[in-house]
């Protein structure tokens, strides 16, 4: 900076203006970051405080300031004007020509008589942020005002500070809009201060819950709710006179010399007798000859062990745990009696607010492979989709809404579809867990 004869050095790279020549009628030497220097601009100057607050330019009169003073080049018209600048983040210390620094210690707006402030319950708090902060900004927008949450660093604090920038106007419109948001809890704080007593301790006003009340009206509301669905039919297995007539040795045999077969009840308290295995196809869907084309177009000879027992369970739905090595014929053990079960509820299927069957895999590869096997099968219009994680969402989305019978999902995606009730599984009747080597079915009672 250039100051005739003598010189006032300051090392804040104040030295980037114009270039155009400059005159001093008087000069005194400041210290280096002297930010009480006022620069005389003309008439008048540039007035500057220093804060981490937003830059905020206000016209002021023309104020006198200190002898010391600047000519700038006639381009520039700055006679007769003062600026308050208030400088925070993103303002360059070298902002503008002709500037007076005046360290007034401000860390705030000019004055609080734009502000204030008042309390709301701690847990309303989300309700006036939004998601990503997006009901926020919407009151900022409707209102006018800044909207800030003051967090406490008590964590038992029960209430949060809001506080409110901007006209009077608008500080009571963001008020009144924060209010129907959280209902008038913002308006009551009597309710979360504690009431203190004569010994000195503190009673809370909260009123004690009936837990038993509660898990009694919470019983008889879920029956209610199952009783109002429509009933499920599960029993569709005629078991062949050859199967029912063999005689313990002889399944007792079978299962031994077909991969050493073993099955047992789950629940010891289950007395229910368990069926013998079908040996054939046409013992376990006699009943259902389309089934029998379908397979006989695959170019199956004899059902796999696992189908063997697994089917002659299914077919009268009950539940199933069933363990088998890869490549067993597991998917067909659970996709035939499904198919069946869907196709002989009372309810149509056009009536039905979404699938029936839910088949659920661990993996994408092992849900797109069922579907593969699924798809072999055509019986009775039945359709099958499959939705996972990195398919195509609104794809998936779309065909679900077009109506399917069995779904074929992966948790996460199948979560995300619920949640924003792209799919309701209130039909479901028909559940598989397919687990890689262990597969479980169950049958919804209602």
């Amino acid at each position: 900076w250039n100051a005739g004869k003598q010189q006032s050095a300051v090392n804040d790279d104040w030295d980037d203006w114009d270039s155009a020549p400059t005159h001093t009628s008087a000069a005194s030497n400041r210290s280096n970051n002297d930010w009480g220097t006022d620069w005389n601009t003309g008439n008048g100057g540039y007035h500057t405080q220093a804060s981490n607050d937003n830059a905020n330019w206000d016209w002021e009169p023309n104020s006198q300031s200190s002898n010391q003073r600047y000519d700038s080049a006639p381009k520039h018209d700055d006679n007769g004007r003062n600026w308050s600048i208030s400088f925070g983040r993103g303002i360059r210390s070298n902002q503008s020509r002709g500037q007076n620094f005046d360290n007034r210690n401000d860390f705030s707006r000019r004055n609080n008589s734009d502000r204030s402030s008042f309390k709301v319950a701690s847990s309303d708090v989300g309700k006036i942020i939004g998601r990503g902060g997006s009901t926020i900004k919407e009151l900022e927008s409707k209102s006018g005002a800044r909207i800030k949450v003051i967090k406490s660093n008590d964590h038992f604090d029960n209430e949060t500070t809001i506080e409110l920038s901007g006209t009077e106007e608008q500080r009571n419109k963001a008020q009144s809009l924060i209010s129907d948001i959280t209902d008038g809890s913002s308006r009551s704080s009597k309710q979360f201060k504690p009431l203190e007593n004569d010994g000195g301790f503190t009673a809370s006003n909260t009123d004690f819950v009936d837990w038993e009340a509660a898990i009694n009206e919470s019983a008889e509301a879920t029956k209610r709710k199952w009783a109002s669905l429509p009933p499920v039919k599960k029993n569709f297995y005629f078991e062949s006179p050859d199967v029912s007539a063999m005689h313990p040795d002889d399944v007792k045999k079978f299962r031994l010399e077909n991969n050493n077969i073993m099955i047992s009840h789950f629940n010891e308290e289950d007395r229910r007798p368990i069926p013998n295995p079908v040996q054939n196809f046409s013992q376990a869907f006699d009943h259902f000859p389309e089934i029998l084309d379908e397979i006989a177009k695959q170019g199956f000879e004899k059902p796999s062990p696992i189908q063997c027992q697994s089917w002659p369970i299914l077919l009268q739905g009950i539940d199933l745990i069933g363990i088998a090595q890869t490549g067993t014929g597991k998917t067909l053990a659970y996709l035939l009696p499904a198919m069946i079960h869907i196709d002989q509820q009372p309810m149509p299927r056009d009536q039905r607010p979404g699938p029936t069957a839910l088949i659920m895999a661990p993996t994408r590869e092992l849900a797109q492979q069922i579907e593969r096997e699924a798809k072999k099968y055509s019986y009775r219009n039945i359709k099958t989709i499959c939705i996972y994680g990195g398919g195509n969402r609104k794809e998936q989305i779309g065909q679900v809404g077009k109506g399917v019978e069995i779904v074929i999902a992966t948790p996460g995606r199948l979560n995300d579809l619920c949640m924003n009730r792209y799919i309701d599984l209130t039909s479901v009747s028909y559940l598989v867990s397919n687990a890689i080597i262990v597969v479980i079915i169950n049958f919804m009672t209602k």
